[in-house]
């Protein structure tokens, strides 16, 4: 693994990858026909031995898309690389590196620069940040939701990336502390969802202030524009202070007979960011050992 983060930190001018294999090359990377025509196993197999996956981490990546998957062995097993390796398995894995028109580079760049930004406290952590992908991948995939609602591929990859980034930089403190605190957080977001808009700030701001973290590069400005729209709207969803009133308004959408979160966009809308929401805070309904582990560490983290 760190042989492979290797080839970011000194790629030279090209940005090509730094291996053998014809596989690496950035016009490999980024070919709709490697990441979509011949499907999720080639997909699986290129990041397989990129990563230099042990056996034990292949293992936990075919649970994925299953419900009481243990984002800590897949920490073990990935020598503490969680993050960098399940956002990029899981696009690849349903073809969203192609089909949107990702530079898969520079994503790599940006996604190791997020896993750097998480700092280390025991609950909003990149560990959290990765079982929130995971998640939501669950949920799009076991849980139909993708089906349900006709969840498209720039939507599935923005909620993906969204996970990846939603508690970026995250100081181990509520919104209402910051608050309280005259916080320069706080300050610089009107005491209005104070981390929420620091975590996609500061994510938005990588890949602006270095080139090779723009992972957007090879999309159409449309396509970026949905994508952030997407993003942000998921990321404020996840603020606690709004929990009841979300809960609230979506239970009533749900009750009146013309809710319909797949011909009407603001229903839709609501649907994924409360999806989003509940993966967010998905541990008490997970398998007891899990939940046990989660709860502890966000009892250390706040208490």
């Amino acid at each position: 693994m760190k042989a492979w983060y290797a080839q970011f930190a000194d790629r030279g001018k090209t940005g090509g990858f730094k291996h053998n294999s014809a596989l690496f090359t950035d016009e490999a990377a980024n070919s709709k026909t490697i990441f979509t025509k011949l499907g999720a196993q080639l997909a699986k197999i290129m990041l397989t031995k990129m990563f230099e996956l042990t056996p034990e981490a292949q293992e936990e990546l075919r649970k994925v898309d299953g419900y009481g998957f243990d984002i800590f062995k897949l920490r073990k097993y990935t020598d503490n690389n969680e993050l960098t390796v399940i956002l990029p398995w899981v696009l690849a894995k349903h073809g969203l590196i192609g089909s949107c028109s990702v530079d898969f580079t520079n994503l790599m760049c940006f996604v190791r620069s997020l896993a750097a930004g998480y700092k280390t406290i025991t609950y909003h952590n990149q560990t959290h940040a990765a079982d929130v992908c995971q998640t939501f991948n669950y949920f799009a995939v076991e849980g139909g939701v993708k089906d349900k609602i006709k969840l498209d591929n720039l939507e599935q990859m923005s909620c993906y990336i969204s996970a990846a980034l939603h508690d970026f930089e995250h100081p181990g403190v509520t919104n209402v502390f910051l608050v309280s605190m005259n916080d320069k957080i706080a300050v610089r977001h009107n005491d209005v969802s104070v981390l929420e808009n620091h975590h996609l700030a500061a994510s938005f701001r990588l890949m602006t202030k270095d080139e090779n973290c723009n992972w957007q590069v090879r999309m159409s400005r449309a396509d970026f524009k949905r994508v952030r729209q997407v993003i942000i709207q998921t990321v404020l969803s996840t603020d606690m202070t709004k929990h009841f009133t979300e809960l609230g308004h979506l239970n009533s959408r749900m009750r009146d007979e013309d809710f319909d979160p797949v011909a009407e966009a603001k229903d839709k809308e609501l649907f994924i960011g409360f999806m989003f929401h509940l993966s967010d805070i998905s541990n008490p309904a997970k398998p007891w050992e899990l939940c046990r582990l989660w709860a502890d560490l966000i009892f250390v983290e706040f208490f």
